[in-house]
């Protein structure tokens, strides 16, 4: 954990919104599983956003989520299927590594 991460969650008063580096902190998950699963519509996030837009997200509903073991279980669920998805759409090549 980086000393930028470890002082944002010692902070006694968090800000009310987050974006993705802040919501991989709370959460505890790498910071690409964030785009995953507001596409996926597992991970709500505050107002809308347009495709390519900086996703932004109310640290209360985080820090909420970060307490129910079945967002994980769903989140970790969602991810493991479009990891999948993406794999099945490589060519057998591909999936082996060789050209």
């Amino acid at each position: 954990m980086n000393k930028e991460c470890q002082e944002y969650l010692n902070l006694r008063t968090k800000p009310g919104m987050s974006g993705i580096r802040e919501a991989s902190w709370i959460l505890g998950m790498p910071e690409d599983w964030i785009g995953i699963l507001v596409n996926g519509h597992i991970l709500p996030v505050a107002g809308g956003h347009d495709r390519g837009d900086q996703y932004y997200f109310a640290t209360a509903t985080l820090l909420r989520l970060a307490e129910d073991p079945d967002f994980y279980h769903r989140a970790i669920a969602f991810v493991r299927k479009a990891h999948d998805k993406k794999k099945d759409k490589k060519g057998p090549a591909q999936k082996s590594g060789r050209p």
